[in-house]
């Protein structure tokens, strides 16, 4: 069977089979700076990771681990729950220590090397799009160290292995569509199951495979494997999303409930809030690039569209289009509803912003850019990548951008990695809202943000006439960007709370048992926070949550600063306890006597 080929196109006219650019030693030497600014990039950034930065994604891919690397009675969390795939991959590191920051360590590093893997499809695809070998390596690697890549190094997320498989579907797409045997096809099929089996939005994945696959269906050589293909994908799919939903309800105190805000967008849409989200996060995006994923996205619209309008089929353009939009309109929507904007009545900013749910979905997108510029872009479709870039910029400068709060919370400062080289143009005290943004007031964020995508874009233009010459700008830019993003984040391990057990354990014989109070009266997110931090970080400890009434059997209590029931259960206050409103307590007993002979307690 004849392999098919697909020409991504650099002009708007018709393209004909692209000539490689010249390989020399200097292509092999840039290459080999990119790989190594981008391992840079990743140590740097994950020599923080020395505890999670939020106890709830982190500690829930962590505690669900524990499940399957056989531990019983895995402390129950309180989230919306994570599906397993990530949990099973780091599992094996429990069998080895039960120490949480060690764990934590490790899962950090497994992690950066499933990231870091990215590498090999983006190198696959990019020489599918006209690049040689070192051109290829030189693209995928500047692709990843974008901060939004890189900035999640100090983290243990599934993101990194959403971005893996949503790139290896792609690549696997493109092998398919190429030679479309049962054993191509099946792979893909794996991994897009794969990626549903990792998170709930890699859902998208299959119904955008599902209509390439059913266009298919109108070719002659994909007709068979492609309708076998399909009539699998879809079922196998639902029975592998709820398989994962049921195992990630495993550590879960309640029902799974990830995609609440999305349904809730859906319920209710308001056109005006998508309009200004799309806005927003297509800058955001634009920013976190320097305009990169603007020249991509041109590119591979119009790829599809040649494919689709011209040559009269789906092709991998098709598939790679139909991805990234897919992402981006689950990202979108997702943040379309007003209370999504607020955390504990307070504004936040990320949730305008947010570029973790739509990063992994263009990657791609962003790779094509660059391969595109290395094999000289056309001028036609140079002006229709900077002509939309000034759009999105004049849109959000002039409509949208007055209204949104820039001195609003990052709740999770990895949901907008990609622009945290930015935050110190984010002022930390509320400003009149409607407030246009201009050069000097506190909303310059906007402007300077702005002027500096369409400065890159032009110097990126520039260079493009000199192929290595842009090359070694994007290896030494994208890494420059990586360094700027990457902040020290704040690691709010309990550790007053630890401390306090570690005194109660100098009398006790033995690690003690732990119950946590969940009906204490403290607010939502202080009993959130403690319970999914204490349940992972005071491992190996048994810790039980207690609520609705339950009776206390544990050795020590964790529960409110001001614990009501302290008096019923005569316990006292282990000093210096206290972390989000809780602290450690100690009921009256054997163990709290020898606490008070040996000094550690005092009674009243």
């Amino acid at each position: 069977m004849q392999a098919a080929t697909s020409v991504m196109p650099t002009t708007l006219g018709s393209s004909p089979l692209p000539s490689r650019l010249r390989d020399s030693r200097w292509w092999w030497v840039l290459a080999a700076a990119s790989v190594a600014m981008l391992l840079l990039a990743m140590y740097v950034v994950s020599r923080s990771a020395i505890a999670p930065r939020t106890p709830w994604d982190e500690n829930g891919v962590l505690e669900l681990a524990r499940v399957f690397a056989g531990q019983d009675d895995v402390p129950l969390m309180i989230t919306r729950g994570y599906y397993p795939l990530a949990s099973i991959v780091i599992a094996p590191i429990w069998w080895f220590t039960s120490d949480a920051a060690t764990v934590y360590a490790w899962a950090n590093l497994v992690s950066n090397v499933v990231g870091f893997a990215t590498i090999l499809p983006l190198i696959g695809l990019a020489r599918r799009m006209g690049l040689s070998t070192p051109q290829a390596i030189l693209a995928s690697a500047v692709t990843l160290t974008l901060p939004a890549y890189t900035g999640l190094a100090d983290y243990v997320l599934a993101e990194q292995f959403v971005g893996f498989l949503l790139v290896l579907a792609a690549y696997l797409a493109y092998r398919y569509w190429e030679r479309p045997t049962f054993g191509r096809a099946g792979l893909l099929a794996l991994a897009l199951l794969a990626g549903v089996f990792t998170h709930p939005r890699m859902i998208v994945g299959i119904g955008v495979a599902a209509i390439w696959l059913a266009g298919l269906l109108f070719s002659r050589t994909h007709r068979l494997t492609a309708g076998v293909t399909l009539a699998v994908l879809v079922p196998a799919s639902l029975l592998v999303n709820r398989a994962a939903k049921a195992l990630a309800e495993l550590v879960l105190w309640g029902d799974f409930s990830q995609g609440g805000a999305l349904q809730r967008s859906l319920s209710d849409l308001d056109p005006v809030l998508i309009m200004k989200i799309a806005f927003s996060q297509t800058w955001a995006q634009l920013v976190g690039t320097l305009g990169l994923v603007a020249f991509g996205a041109v590119v591979v619209a119009v790829w599809a569209g040649r494919e689709v309008l011209t040559e009269r089929r789906f092709g991998p353009g098709v598939f790679i289009l139909g991805l990234s939009l897919a992402g981006c309109l689950v990202s979108i929507l997702n943040w379309s509803n007003l209370g999504a904007h607020f955390y504990n009545a307070e504004p936040r900013l990320d949730s305008w912003l947010y570029t973790r749910y739509i990063a992994p979905f263009v990657l791609v997108v962003i790779l094509a850019g660059i391969a595109a510029l290395l094999r000289r872009m056309s001028l036609a479709l140079i002006g229709i990548a900077v002509g939309s870039t000034v759009v999105v910029v004049a849109g959000m400068l002039t409509v949208f951008a007055d209204s949104i709060p820039t001195w609003g919370s990052t709740y999770g400062p990895g949901n907008v990695a990609a622009l945290r080289a930015w935050e110190g143009m984010w002022p930390t005290e509320p400003h009149a809202i409607p407030l246009t943004p201009t050069l000097t007031g506190p909303n310059r964020f906007w402007v300077i943000a702005s002027l500096v995508v369409l400065a890159a874009q032009a110097v990126t233009v520039v260079l493009s006439r000199w192929p290595r010459v842009l090359a070694g700008a994007l290896v030494v830019g994208a890494a420059w960007y990586a360094h700027l993003s990457d902040p020290s984040l704040a690691r709010e391990l309990p550790d007053r709370i630890e401390s306090g057990i570690d005194r109660v354990e100098t009398v006790s014989d033995g690690l003690v048992a732990i119950d946590v109070d969940i009906d204490c009266g403290a607010s939502i997110a202080g009993r959130d926070t403690t319970a999914n931090w204490v349940g992972y970080w005071l491992s190996p400890r048994q810790v039980d949550l207690v609520g609705d009434e339950e009776a206390f059997a544990a050795d020590v209590v964790i529960a409110c600063d001001d614990w009501d029931l302290a008096a019923d259960l005569g316990a006292l206050n282990v000093p210096d306890s206290s972390n989000y409103g809780y602290s450690v307590w100690v009921p009256a007993g054997g163990l709290q006597d020898s606490l008070v002979d040996a000094g550690v307690l005092a009674r009243p």
